[in-house]
């Protein structure tokens, strides 16, 4: 830990720098995970979680950035297979808003809003069932654990923190891009 430099203080919390560490360790020695090992985690409020999930993508960026290189161990293609589809349930639903408002306040044809209805719709339930094939093991936990009502809101939940997620990338990427 000392030889390597310890933590990188660059980082303004504890987000990502056990990663970042790892990513060092790896470069001089072997890196072995047990996987009998237990951890326990304490969860802080929503609002708490929902700003360090933001921040942790966000610098996750970077240093995904820096290596040139995905981690599998750190997320999984699955994972990031549900993140987007949360993004694009997310943005369906605002763009069918945007679809009925333009309908019925501003008197788009009929055709129109019928044949945009539709597709959305049917897209919709297309990325609504890839995002809950990736996310059902979490959500039977959650159901057996907590019950059904508890399983919803954990759904919804997860659309917010996966939102958290992509946003912080895509400011990660955002702010990246205008210092190049």
């Amino acid at each position: 830990f000392l030889r390597l430099g310890g933590f990188d203080t660059t980082y303004k919390a504890a987000l990502v720098e056990d990663i970042e560490l790892t990513y060092r360790i790896a470069k001089r020695y072997a890196v072995v995970f047990d996987p009998k090992a237990i951890v326990h985690h304490e969860f802080e409020d929503f609002w708490p979680i929902f700003r360090k999930y933001f921040w942790r993508s966000y610098f996750w960026s970077r240093i995904y950035r820096e290596r040139k290189k995905f981690d599998p161990v750190a997320t999984t293609g699955k994972e990031a297979v549900t993140t987007i589809s949360a993004g694009g349930l997310v943005g369906l639903v605002i763009l069918y808003l945007v679809l009925s408002i333009m309908y019925y306040v501003l008197g788009i044809k009929a055709e129109i809003y019928l044949l945009s209805k539709y597709l959305i719709l049917n897209t919709f339930y297309l990325i609504l069932i890839i995002h809950l094939i990736g996310v059902r093991k979490f959500l039977w936990f959650v159901y057996k654990e907590e019950g059904l009502i508890f399983a919803f809101y954990s759904f919804f939940t997860g659309i917010a923190l996966y939102l958290a997620i992509l946003s912080g990338a895509a400011y990660s990427l955002l702010s990246n891009s205008r210092r190049n």
